[in-house]
């Protein structure tokens, strides 16, 4: 069996109740939710992660509790690093994140966007970008913009970085696209809720993580081979009120390859209905989750109480459990024990 089917579900989960475990109230939290008007028209692609939400997320909270503080050191080895980036940084990337909002044309860091919403000090965030090479400041509008050179794979590139708000920092590989992006951040020029690109589609409410993209064949172009075979993708999971949702909308490039990323899912689900030998309502779960093919566009939709799933974590971590202990025992496989 294979058991490393597991791994993309546990990672995901882990990383989320990981935040819920870390992350603090902070009474003055901006809103968080993705706002679609921030976003320029001509954007191709776009992710979110709503650290607030996540916060507030029964069904992470108690995946934490369960699954990582009670069974795993890694909430002490990543509280360790989140101290070092805050005192490197100025900000604590759990305790006083809001949200991450990346966007660009392409899936390059060399042609995109980060919106990072954060208690930041920005003293501090200052001085370190004067201190970087070849560093430059210059006013638009009401705004300081700060230039430097960045090292990346042995190649150079521009980086850009200006504050919206106190709490609102904007990195970008470009002034023009940094530019824009503060524009953006005003409500001047096109914005995604505007356009009858599938981007702008509703967001619903409780969204925790939002991923999205067209032209993918272009976007995504030779680095992400798998990605290219796709016309459009859409990726929304979260929890609104007693419910926890899961939605993701692929359009092919044509009805065979539709049909492929379908039966990669179906598998998925066999090895953790499998897995689930002992807990009926996980098992029930994963037949619940619809798997739709219809031509070349494939909907996987998955709907439950929250109620239900936070009643099923105990069970979830024991399969995750047996399987790291599996592992943990094989000869060659030490590096699964990190």
């Amino acid at each position: 069996m294979n058991w490393n089917a597991l791994r993309p579900m546990a990672a995901k989960l882990a990383m989320l109740g990981l935040a819920a475990g870390l992350l603090m109230p902070t009474p003055d939290a901006a809103a968080a939710e993705l706002q679609l008007k921030h976003i320029p028209a001509e954007a191709k692609w776009y992710a979110h992660l709503d650290a607030d939400a996540v916060r507030s997320s029964k069904v992470v909270q108690r995946f934490y509790e369960e699954c990582i503080r009670e069974k795993m050191a890694a909430p002490a080895v990543w509280a360790q690093a989140f101290n070092v980036i805050e005192w490197q940084w100025g900000f604590h990337p759990i305790n006083d994140l809001h949200s991450i909002t990346v966007y660009g044309t392409r899936l390059s860091a060399k042609q995109s966007v980060l919106v990072l919403r954060a208690k930041t000090n920005n003293n501090l965030l200052t001085t370190i970008a004067e201190k970087a090479p070849e560093h430059r400041e210059q006013d638009y509008r009401d705004y300081t913009l700060h230039t430097w050179k960045q090292q990346r794979n042995g190649n150079e590139h521009e980086m850009a970085a200006a504050f919206h708000r106190t709490n609102v920092v904007v990195f970008a590989s470009s002034v023009e696209l940094l530019k824009t992006a503060l524009d953006r951040l005003d409500e001047k020029g096109a914005s995604m809720a505007d356009s009858d690109s599938p981007l702008g589609e509703h967001i619903p409410g409780g969204a925790m993580i939002v991923a999205r993209a067209v032209d993918l064949e272009s976007v995504a172009g030779d680095e992400f081979p798998v990605l290219a075979q796709l016309e459009q993708l859409s990726y929304v999971e979260g929890e609104d009120g007693d419910e926890w949702f899961s939605r993701v909308t692929l359009v092919a490039r044509d009805a065979e390859v539709a049909e492929r990323f379908a039966d990669v899912i179906r598998g998925f689900q066999s090895v953790i209905w499998l897995a689930a030998d002992e807990a009926p309502r996980v098992r029930e779960m994963v037949r619940d989750t619809n798997v739709n093919v219809n031509g070349q566009t494939l909907e996987v939709t998955f709907r439950e109480p929250a109620a239900d799933i936070v009643e099923q974590i105990p069970n979830v971590c024991e399969m995750i459990e047996r399987h790291r202990k599996r592992q943990a025992g094989r000869p060659g496989d030490e590096d699964t024990q990190q």
